[in-house]
């Protein structure tokens, strides 16, 4: 019954343009902002760590700036389920940075092009497959019904799709050995055992060791990737170089140098990132986090 309700509120979400998305956006977070203590607390919270030197008044203000960006990309989900793939790329307004991707892809190796929840990054799993021959990682959901559906639309667009599990991780050592490109999600804590502690915005953040690994394993590259929301509605894609630590064989150097990279997809419109995950949920050796 649930899956059938959200199947009907993204049909509805469809027929909302990215150009009204944000008007009817503004309204709601606002509210979100008024009623749902949790959000407006973890929000806060991450942007006293993230930017220790701004004044109250400005930090409310780019909190709710980004919770209109977080109701934006719920609203934004019915145009990625529904549209066909030639009119979303329709609403993208240039790429920059292409330059890196290039680089990245020169030699034949396999490339992991990363990037955090900001902006519009499901928009990116669509520009990947129309630019390149890849496949996205992603974290299964736990409830079977809604990653049936979820899956049925994200595939409906011709991208390769592959679960963080033993056989979604065989698939994505070949696809890199193969030079194959391969999209990937970085900012989320990771499960026990699957991450080390590292500096993100200067306070240690569980980090996932995934991309150091297949580095490892593959020789693989790496790039950055987010999608902007502009205001008229369209999308901008960046590519951003990589701090060549990243290919450091000690892990803590590698995952440094990640979090940087994502720290500099931030940079380019803090108000567009996701402040409302608990991405500080624990301390070094799963002691509480900051929240």
């Amino acid at each position: 019954m649930r899956i059938r309700l959200l199947g009907m509120l993204l049909r509805i979400f469809s027929w909302i343009s990215p150009r009204h998305a944000k008007t009817i956006a503004a309204p709601l977070a606002s509210s979100i902002w008024r009623l749902s203590r949790r959000k407006r607390d973890v929000t806060r919270r991450n942007l006293e760590v993230a930017y220790p030197g701004i004044d109250p008044h400005q930090r409310d203000q780019l909190a709710i700036a980004s919770l209109v960006h977080y109701i934006h990309s719920i609203l934004e989900a019915g145009m990625l389920w529904h549209w066909p793939a030639t009119k979303i790329m329709t609403s993208l307004e240039d790429v920059r940075g292409l330059k890196h991707l290039h680089a990245a892809r020169a030699g034949g190796r396999g490339v992991i092009i990363a990037g955090p929840h900001w902006g519009s990054w499901e928009l990116i799993s669509t520009f990947i497959q129309k630019e390149i021959d890849g496949a996205i990682l992603f974290k299964p959901s736990k409830h079977a019904d809604f990653e049936r559906e979820l899956l049925q639309k994200r595939l409906r667009t011709g991208v390769d799709y592959a679960p963080t599990t033993a056989a979604g991780l065989k698939r994505i050592y070949r696809h890199l050995k193969a030079g194959r490109a391969v999209g990937y999600v970085c900012d989320q804590e990771p499960s026990a055992g699957m991450g080390r502690w590292v500096p993100f915005f200067g306070i240690p953040a569980l980090t996932p060791v995934l991309i150091p690994r297949l580095i490892q394993k593959t020789a693989c590259r790496v790039v950055f990737s987010v999608a902007e929301r502009r205001k008229d509605g369209r999308y901008r894609v960046h590519f951003l170089p990589v701090d060549e630590a990243i290919y450091s064989t000690d892990i803590d150097t590698s995952l440094t140098a990640l979090n940087l990279g994502i720290e500099a997809c931030i940079a380019i419109d803090p108000e567009q990132y996701l402040w409302a995950y608990k991405r500080f949920r624990h301390g070094p050796d799963y002691t509480k986090g900051i929240y």
